[in-house]
């Protein structure tokens, strides 16, 4: 799972892999990068979606994993779209093509298939806890890391 989050031209973002098996978790935050020029809402999700494709990949190659799947749950349907479903070469002047790319030479040289999955972002806003799911529950952490960490990463160089 992972949430971007942008305000006034900047943006950070947040993931954590788990697994449905065990209770363990990695998580982290990072500052998206790029100019503030090219900053918006869709660069941090592609931002945390690349974050958390890098750390699978390198976990699967430390633990030497041949295959499996690993769902990418996001609550960006074009991020989504952008990464998964349009496995086409990205023109060179897309919007966010240096994330875009990174991330798809990262999904093509891994032995996993990643299956994208939408979550609808904010259900904390509509719906105690208890009614929503395990990912829509990750998804409102997610944000709230995300957001949280904007203090602290606008004050890092």
């Amino acid at each position: 799972m992972s949430d971007g989050s942008y305000k006034d031209t900047y943006g950070t973002a947040a993931w954590v892999i788990t697994s449905p098996i065990t209770s363990h978790s990695l998580s982290g935050q990072v500052i998206v990068p790029g100019s503030m020029d090219t900053h918006s809402s869709y660069r941090s999700e592609l931002a945390g979606i690349y974050s958390s494709i890098l750390i699978s990949v390198k976990l699967c190659k430390f633990f030497d994993v041949q295959g499996g799947q690993i769902t990418l749950a996001c609550d960006s349907q074009s991020a989504l779209d952008s990464v998964l479903r349009n496995n086409k070469c990205t023109p060179v002047d897309a919007p966010c093509f240096d994330l875009l790319g990174a991330i798809h030479c990262l999904c093509s040289s891994s032995n996993i298939q990643w299956i994208p999955f939408h979550v609808k972002g904010h259900q904390d806003e509509h719906h105690p806890a208890q009614e929503l799911s395990d990912l829509e529950i990750l998804n409102i952490t997610m944000d709230k890391s995300a957001k949280g960490f904007m203090p602290t990463a606008r004050s890092l160089p």
